[in-house]
C-alpha cells in the first residue's frame, strides 16, 4: 500500500512539472511548445493532454510504477518532492 502512495505522489509531482512548470533548462516548457500548447487555434490531442494534470498523471503513474519496480529510490525522491511542494503551498497560504 505504501508503494501506491509513493508512486501516486511522485506521479502527481512529475505531472505537475510537465503541465505547470518550466523545469530545469526549461525542458518542460520546450516540450509544451513543441507539442503546440501555445499555438494559435485549436490544440492537438497531445497539446490538450499537456494542459491537464489529470491526463498526464495517468501516463506518469504508469512510467513511475515501472521505474519504482527497478529503482524505488527514484520514485521516493519524487514523492518527497511532492510532499515538500504541498507543504510549501499550504504554508504560503
Amino acid at each position: 500500500m505504501i508503494d501506491v502512495l509513493i508512486v501516486g505522489l511522485a506521479a502527481w509531482r512529475v505531472a505537475s512539472l510537465i503541465v505547470h512548470e518550466d523545469g530545469p533548462l526549461e525542458i518542460f516548457d520546450r516540450l509544451r511548445r513543441r507539442a503546440g500548447v501555445y499555438a494559435e487555434g485549436p490544440l492537438s490531442q497531445i497539446a490538450t493532454m499537456l494542459t491537464c494534470v489529470w491526463c498526464v498523471s495517468i501516463w506518469t503513474a504508469l512510467a513511475l510504477w515501472a521505474l519504482h519496480g527497478v529503482v524505488p529510490v527514484a520514485t521516493a525522491i519524487m514523492a518527497a518532492s511532492a510532499v515538500a511542494v504541498a507543504v510549501e503551498t499550504y504554508v504560503r497560504k
